[in-house]
């Protein structure tokens, strides 16, 4: 089934929607920028990256969006924390300081973020607010933690964490034994960084590549 478009007509510039990329084809929450003959330039308010969006992709209520298709974890979610329920320090995003949403590392320290909150600081700024480097990117200043990850999950589930769990958190000593695979996090890429290489994003034990190939060489890469 298709979602419920609004018309054309009643879209303005300012106006906030509930929009779908292309690319990944999940909805997220946005703002309009500029209107155009084929839709409405558009910026993702959570990632601060902008696209075209057709007018087919764009809706201004969660319930009208069919209900297989894929929704970002921030449409229709508030960032706050409840006042009885604190979130450990340890959970706390750096930016924004309520508990990490798709929980991300710094590559320069033991600081951590959410992915939202991240990447649309970096791609604001492309300053890290915690070590002040300059022209960083989302693919080289974030790292992915599956272990702090459960941490939260837990902590969302529970309402706690364990001692042990809160220890390991505060000295990074736990080392997840058999890590399960997730998804890269995709942003929807907005400036010729983004759009230069794979929104993956950096993780540790890259294997180093063949020493039988040089630069300019043409290869298969597997993403």
């Amino acid at each position: 089934p298709e979602a419920a478009p609004v018309t054309r007509q009643a879209w303005k510039v300012g106006d906030v929607c509930i929009a779908r990329w292309a690319e990944d084809r999940v909805w997220y929450n946005g703002e309009i920028l500029e209107m155009g003959e084929v839709g409405c330039l558009v910026r993702f308010s959570d990632y601060g990256n902008e696209d075209t969006v057709r007018d087919d992709d764009m809706v201004r209520e969660v319930g009208d969006i069919p209900s297989d298709n894929d929704i970002d974890e921030c449409v229709g979610t508030e960032a706050t924390q409840p006042e009885d329920n604190p979130v450990p320090a340890s959970l706390q995003c750096s930016l924004c300081s309520n508990l990490c949403r798709r929980a991300m590392r710094l590559s320069c320290g033991p600081a951590i973020a959410c992915w939202g909150c991240a990447v649309k600081e970096i791609n604001t700024t492309r300053t890290c607010w915690q070590c002040g480097e300059k022209e960083i990117s989302t693919e080289t200043h974030l790292l992915q933690d599956a272990v702090l990850r459960a941490f939260v999950e837990q902590f969302v589930s529970t309402g706690k964490l364990d001692p042990v769990h809160l220890q390991a958190i505060k000295n990074g000593t736990l080392e997840p034994t058999s890590p399960e695979k997730t998804p890269d996090d995709v942003v929807p890429p907005s400036n010729p960084i983004l759009r230069s290489c794979p929104p993956s994003i950096k993780t540790e034990g890259k294997v180093s590549p063949s020493k039988n190939l040089q630069v300019g060489d043409v290869c298969i890469a597997r993403w």
